[in-house]
C-alpha cells in the first residue's frame, strides 16, 4: 500500500465516522462528498443569512414608510378634528343669530297687529267725532297716514328680519352638509390611520421574526464553520500519522482473519448495520453495541492507533489502522487508554464504555471500513 493509496483512504475514512457515519449508499467517494457537502451547506446557510438580512432592511424601510404615513394621517386628524369645532362654534353662532331674529319678527308682526287694531278702533271714533263735532276731514286723514305709516316702517323691518334668516338657514345647511363632509373625512382617517398602525405593528412582530431567525442561522453558520475546521485539522493530523505507517507481522493479515474477529464489546446492538437512520434516507454503515459505563473496549485486530481524541458529535473516538486498506472505528468512549501512534494487539483494551458526543446511553459505535467503503461487521466477526 503505497503513501498516495494511504492518504486518499484516510480522507474516505474520515468521512465515515464524521456524525457517527451513517452516510448515503453507493457514493464514489464518500470524503468528498463530505466534505463538498458541508462547504455546499455552509454556503447554503451563507445564502439564508444574505436573504434574511435583505428581508429585514426591506421590513426596516417599510416600518419608516408606516410611520412617516402614520404621521402624515395623525396631523390630518388633527387639522380635520379643528375645522369641525370651527364649523361646529360658527354653526352654533348662526343659530343663536337666527333665534334672535326670530324673536325680533315675532315681536314686531304683534306690534304690527296692536296698530292696526288701534289704527281700526281711532278711525271709528274719528268718523264719530267727525259726525258729532264737526272736526275737520284733514286731520282725521292725517292720523289715519301716522298709523299707516308706522306699519309700513314695520313691516320693511318685518320682511329684512326675513330676508336675514333665510340667509342663516342657507349658511347652516352649507355649514352641516361641510361638518358631515369633514365627519366622512375624519372617519376615514381613522380607520386608515388604525389600519397603518396593524400593519406596523406585524411589520415589528415580522423584525423581531427576522432577527431570531438571523441569530439562530449565524450559531448555525458558526457552528458549521467550526466542523469544518475541525473536520480539515483531522484530516491534516491523520494525515501525518499514516504517512509513515508500517506495520509488522505479529498476526495474521486482516482478510485471512474474516468471521473470526474478536467483538470489541459483549452486548446486545442497539442498531443493524445497514437499518434506516433516523433521518429516513440515511443507513447506518456500522453498529452501535450497548455495554455498562467502564467496561472494557477491545482492539479487533493487531494495527496502530491514527487518532486518538475527542470529536464532534462522537464524543471520545478511537481509529486504529490495520494496514492494508483496513480500519476499525470505536466512538463514545468513557475515556481512551490508547494515543496515537501506538501498536495494539488483537483484544486488547484499548478505551472504556461511556455515551460521550451526545447519547443518552451506554455503548460503543463500531465500524470496519476496506479503501474507505463501509463494511458489514458481521461478516468479519466471530458469530455470536
Amino acid at each position: 500500500m503505497t503513501k498516495l493509496s494511504n492518504k486518499f483512504l484516510l480522507l474516505f475514512f474520515v468521512s465515515a465516522y464524521l456524525l457517527y457515519a451513517p452516510l448515503l449508499k453507493g457514493q464514489e467517494n464518500p470524503s468528498q462528498a463530505d466534505l463538498n457537502a458541508l462547504f455546499q451547506t455552509i454556503s447554503a446557510v451563507q445564502t439564508q443569512i444574505e436573504g434574511t438580512r435583505q428581508q429585514r432592511s426591506s421590513v426596516e424601510v417599510e416600518l419608516e414608510s408606516n410611520e412617516k404615513a402614520i404621521n402624515d394621517i395623525s396631523q390630518s386628524v388633527t387639522n380635520v378634528e379643528k375645522l369641525i369645532a370651527s364649523e361646529q362654534i360658527r354653526l352654533a353662532g348662526l343659530e343663536q343669530q337666527s333665534a334672535e331674529l326670530h324673536t325680533e319678527r315675532n315681536t314686531q308682526e304683534v306690534l304690527i297687529g296692536q296698530y292696526i287694531l288701534a289704527a281700526y278702533q281711532n278711525g271709528k271714533e274719528e268718523y264719530l267725532k267727525l259726525l258729532l263735532n264737526q272736526q275737520s276731514i284733514s286731520s282725521s286723514a292725517r292720523v289715519l297716514r301716522y298709523y299707516q305709516y308706522f306699519n309700513n316702517a314695520r313691516t320693511a323691518k318685518i320682511a329684512e328680519f326675513q330676508k336675514i334668516i333665510s340667509e342663516i338657514d342657507a349658511i347652516s345647511s352649507e355649514i352641516q352638509e361641510i361638518s358631515q363632509d369633514l365627519s366622512a373625512q375624519y372617519d376615514t382617517l381613522v380607520i386608515q390611520q388604525g389600519n397603518l398602525e396593524q400593519r406596523q405593528s406585524e411589520r415589528l412582530t415580522l423584525l423581531t421574526e427576522l432577527d431570531i431567525t438571523l441569530t439562530s442561522r449565524t450559531n448555525e453558520l458558526s457552528r458549521l464553520e467550526v466542523q469544518y475546521e475541525e473536520m480539515a485539522l483531522l484530516i491534516e493530523e491523520l494525515s501525518r500519522a499514516i504517512l509513515d505507517l508500517s506495520f509488522g507481522t505479529q498476526d495474521e493479515d486482516f482478510p485471512a482473519r474474516r468471521g473470526a474477529l474478536p467483538w470489541p464489546l459483549e452486548g446486545p446492538l442497539l442498531n443493524e448495520y445497514g437499518a434506516n437512520y433516523e433521518l429516513g434516507d440515511l443507513s447506518w454503515e456500522g453498529v452501535t453495541i450497548a455495554g455498562s459505563s467502564g467496561d472494557e473496549v477491545k482492539a479487533i485486530h493487531h494495527g496502530r492507533v491514527i487518532y486518538s481524541d475527542w470529536f464532534s458529535n462522537s464524543g471520545l473516538l478511537l481509529i486504529i489502522d490495520h494496514g492494508d486498506g483496513y480500519m476499525s472505528l470505536y466512538a463514545h468512549n468513557q475515556s481512551l487508554y490508547k494515543a496515537v501512534g501506538e501498536w495494539v494487539t488483537s483484544g486488547e483494551a484499548i478505551a472504556a464504555v461511556g455515551n460521550t458526543g451526545g447519547r443518552s446511553e451506554n455503548g460503543v459505535y463500531f465500524e470496519i471500513r476496506y479503501n474507505g467503503e463501509a463494511q458489514d461487521p458481521a461478516n468479519w466477526l466471530t458469530r455470536r
